[in-house]
């Protein structure tokens, strides 16, 4: 145990069973895992090595270094698609290493044919259907799958795209993705059945089965963000994140806690200060408007700071007032991550990757209890 240090506990356990329920309710072929930016912060050895003992072959990550971890760790080949594609000069590194470069350029999709050799590649191609981030003009696509041998002369083994609001399921985007879609499924699946498809990323797959095709990218619900209300009651809590009490301290009426005396009691108070700020990843914007969890709802009281913050614990019975060392949860059964992360005006997805090194990351199961009492 460090000397008042955060601690991040994984349930890998309920990890495997979120990755279960996107798998059960997706109605195509195979469901992979988004485990870039380290597994959304949680440490990508111990996440890609648990889904893959459940069954997971396909994962998806940003770049090629972050392919590279995530190869090193499974004893046998899957498919690890890069979300960035192949970068000039990197084509043959791919080949070699075996990983699918998801290209969106005209410009990137002629490299890879010029570098690289017919027989060893294998890769993906994002279309774009509205995002208007990255991938391949619908026209573009066509044109060009009808000007070469595709896909055995460019090795394409995946053709997707991305939804940009499926965590609003009435927006009319997602209709109009799909429908922007389904020219390039219809071309594929006539010309190249071999040829797999893919649209939906977790909120996707509530989207219902017209956007499923046969491969799902779930990422955020994995790891317990309930990025639509129907996955709410049923995804495990995979992050529990709680800080240490450091001090309990009283102040009077008319006495400001923190920086900027934002926070000023109106009567006296008992507050807990606590070992963690936004150098562990702690939002500032958390303030005033989060709670974290002893035995009670406790008030975060004042601006978070680089190391610490602080809580009101005046209504807590002095029977289950929090000692120094004693936790307050930041996230876990009582905060939600998705609570957590309204709280902030922000998503799961960037709480969640914003954690810090500083924090003592444990890893259990649900059945072995490996982690420390706390």
């Amino acid at each position: 145990m460090h000397q008042y240090s955060g601690v991040l506990k994984v349930n890998l356990s309920a990890l495997r069973r979120n990755w279960r329920v996107m798998r059960e309710r997706f109605s195509g072929q195979d469901c992979g895992a988004v485990v870039k930016a380290n597994a959304y912060g949680l440490g990508v050895a111990p996440v890609v090595q648990s889904l893959y003992s459940e069954g997971c072959r396909q994962f998806f990550v940003a770049t090629y270094d972050e392919a590279i971890q995530v190869k090193r760790l499974i004893p046998e080949s899957v498919d690890i698609f890069v979300l960035q594609g192949v970068c000039p000069g990197m084509e043959q590194r791919f080949c070699d290493e075996d990983l699918v470069p998801v290209i969106f350029s005209t410009e990137m999709l002629r490299r890879w044919m010029a570098v690289t050799v017919i027989g060893r590649r294998r890769c993906a191609l994002k279309i774009n259907t509205g995002m208007n981030r990255l991938g391949l003009e619908p026209e573009d696509f066509l044109a060009f799958a009808d000007e070469v041998a595709f896909p055995q002369t460019i090795g394409v083994e995946l053709v997707m795209s991305h939804l940009a609001c499926a965590d609003e399921p009435q927006h009319p985007l997602n209709i109009s993705q799909l429908e922007r879609f389904r020219p390039i499924v219809e071309m594929v699946r006539q010309r190249f059945p071999q040829t797999r498809i893919s649209l939906a990323n977790s909120a996707g797959i509530f989207l219902g089965d017209a956007w499923h095709f046969d491969l799902a990218r779930p990422g955020i619900a994995l790891y317990g963000g309930s990025c639509v209300p129907e996955l709410r009651a049923r995804l495990s809590t995979v992050v529990t994140l709680k800080l240490p009490v450091i001090q309990l301290r009283t102040i009077f009426a008319g006495e400001s806690v923190g920086y900027g005396g934002d926070f000023v009691a109106q009567e006296e108070m008992r507050i807990a200060i606590v070992s963690g700020g936004y150098a562990d990843g702690l939002l500032r914007r958390l303030a005033p408007r989060f709670a974290g969890w002893c035995e009670w709802y406790l008030p975060m009281l004042g601006r978070v700071s680089m190391d610490s913050c602080a809580f009101d614990v005046s209504q807590l019975p002095s029977e289950i007032l929090p000692r120094e060392g004693d936790f307050i949860e930041i996230i876990g059964d009582h905060v939600s991550l998705d609570d957590a992360a309204k709280a902030a005006d922000t998503i799961s997805y960037e709480l969640l990757t914003r954690l810090g090194d500083r924090l003592q990351k444990v890893y259990f199961e649900d059945a072995d209890h490996l982690s420390p009492p706390i």
